[in-house]
């Protein structure tokens, strides 16, 4: 009697959803299940997901292996740093209405915070997609190898440092213009630091802003950490930012007048 009263108090269907479990049976039989869409409660939980684009269920971000259907959900946003789905920033602002509607990234929308529809993604070349201006714009990234695609430009939907630091794009929070914005040049793989359309280059082990800019020799050659070899670049041993990085280098010595 007591069981057939309590299983009206669980979603349908009851009879599949009403289960008798020891505490122990309760992480493998039910909480491990929860983001297995093939599972009982799975079923439950993310059969809405994909319904509406204001959904207030949502499959979990990091189930999703492909940019496409990450951004198609309202509650996820792909990161190219980290090639993986993440959750999307607006679902930082919860149930703050005032927060989500400052966020020029989110909609407030029936007591919930969801991203604005992704216009990025249909637009296939790099005039239309830097031509878009609304939700905080989009950039022509490169997504793979010589592979480029039109993507949500990250970083400047956060209005707080808070969020700006915590966003896995890689973002950095000015605080003179109390704007956030993408850190530059923060590839770790030296193929892509190269390629970078910020101005890009290796050094040792990390990618930084490129210093030796100029276009021709005389130029080149004004600045005292710069040789000029067909294009301008930045002197070898300069890369060096300490002693013992230098000394380590059979080609350079450190100068202690300097």
């Amino acid at each position: 009697a007591a069981a057939s009263q309590m299983k009206t108090l669980v979603s349908v269907s009851h009879d599949e959803h009403f289960q008798d479990l020891m505490i122990d049976e309760l992480n493998s039989k039910v909480l491990s299940t929860l983001c297995d869409k093939t599972k009982t409660f799975g079923k439950a939980l993310l059969k809405d997901s994909k319904k509406k684009a204001t959904s207030s269920v949502n499959q979990p971000c990091i189930t999703y292996a492909v940019s496409g259907t990450c951004e198609s959900d309202t509650g996820c946003m792909w990161s190219e740093s980290l090639l993986k789905c993440t959750a999307h920033q607006c679902r930082s602002h919860g149930c703050n209405e005032v927060a989500c509607t400052a966020d020029v990234a989110c909609v407030w929308s029936k007591g919930s915070c969801f991203k604005k529809p992704p216009t990025c993604f249909t637009k296939t070349t790099q005039p239309a997609c830097d031509a878009v201006t609304e939700n905080g714009g989009c950039e022509w990234s490169m997504v793979d190898v010589n592979v480029y695609r039109c993507v949500n430009k990250p970083c400047v939907g956060h209005t707080t440092e808070d969020s700006c630091i915590t966003d896995p794009n890689v973002c950095e929070w000015n605080s003179k213009s109390s704007q956030c914005t993408k850190k530059e040049c923060s590839y770790t793989d030296e193929s892509e630091c190269a390629a970078g359309s910020e101005g890009c280059e290796w050094s040792v082990d990390h990618c930084k802003k490129r210093r030796c800019t100029a276009t021709d020799e005389t130029a080149c050659a004004s600045d005292d950490a710069c040789e000029w070899d067909t294009t301008c670049k930045f002197k070898k041993c300069r890369q060096h930012d300490d002693e013992q990085n230098c000394d380590h280098d059979s080609e350079c010595h450190w100068d202690v007048s300097e």
